[in-house]
């Protein structure tokens, strides 16, 4: 098995306990959509992400192709992570590095988390995520609501645009909209959402922006 910290492997003590890709709702989602990959973990947490007293984790859609190793019945991204994706020149993990260095003057993925929202695709490149799926992974099996209880952030950032907004609540025990508008980022109108959740008690600054 691939090296990777306490953090991470707390991650996947829990998807083993649900049975990630092995579990009855995991097998609906793969009667349903025949094409769907195996689940992915989270991207990193990042080896220095707890001396931090502003704790990011960043979440996007869902995974593209198939990174990572084989780990029994998901895929584990920690090293791949490490060693690869984040030096792609992808909008995705540049626009993460310049947000990462602004924030702690250098562009490292170990000081932050990253994750996504659904665990497993149904396409190498753009999100076709049914709703069926949506909703399994995070309302049902409520995977990302688990990851975040072990990672702790203080702030997170969802790359979702809208296509998720009927989802995200489920991610929390409670959810407020503080604002919800269209801003200007660059050269584009993107929309811009803020809001406060919490989960067993302990709360979360939330953004909610388009996809990098």
């Amino acid at each position: 098995m691939e090296y990777c910290n306490d953090a991470e492997k707390k991650l996947m003590e829990m998807y083993d306990s649900i049975r990630l890709g092995d579990n009855p709702i995991c097998q609906e989602c793969k009667a349903s959509v025949p094409e769907l990959s195996m689940p992915v973990s989270a991207w990193i947490v990042g080896n220095q992400f707890y001396e931090h007293e502003k704790r990011v984790l960043f979440v996007g859609k869902t995974a593209r192709s198939d990174p990572g190793d084989v780990y029994g019945s998901y895929r584990t991204a920690f090293h791949v992570t490490r060693e690869l994706l984040w030096e792609k020149n992808w909008a995705y993990w540049s626009y993460t590095g310049g947000i990462t260095e602004a924030l702690y003057g250098e562009d490292s993925p170990e000081h932050i988390a990253f994750t996504n929202m659904v665990k497993c695709n149904d396409s190498p490149d753009i999100d076709t995520t049914s709703e069926l799926v949506k909703k399994n992974c995070v309302c049902r099996l409520k995977v990302l609501k688990r990851e975040i209880s072990v990672i702790q952030p203080t702030h997170i950032v969802f790359y979702t645009n809208r296509d998720y907004n009927n989802v995200l609540p489920e991610a929390f025990d409670t959810f407020w909209i503080l604002r919800d508008e269209i801003v200007p980022v660059g050269q584009r109108s993107m929309p811009w959402m803020e809001a406060e959740g919490s989960i067993d008690g302990r709360g979360y600054r939330i953004l909610r922006i388009g996809h990098p």
